[in-house]
């Protein structure tokens, strides 16, 4: 990644950027592939969903 940052108002400015799509699936391309961290107010709920999830797989 590259940027900048303007010394007069703060402002940092990106030139040039990796972007990746991240999705939480059921199946993922890649079996190493594991959600470690959610930044959200509902993170809790969040991990107990996705690791019923993951249980309910190995189960079936």
């Amino acid at each position: 990644m590259r940027g900048r940052t303007d010394a007069k108002t703060g402002i940092r400015s990106l030139i040039e950027v990796d972007l990746r799509e991240i999705s939480v699936v059921t199946f993922p391309m890649l079996p190493e592939a594991r959600v470690e961290a959610v930044k959200s107010r509902d993170r809790a709920m969040l991990t107990a969903a996705i690791r019923r999830a993951t249980a309910a797989m190995r189960v079936g």
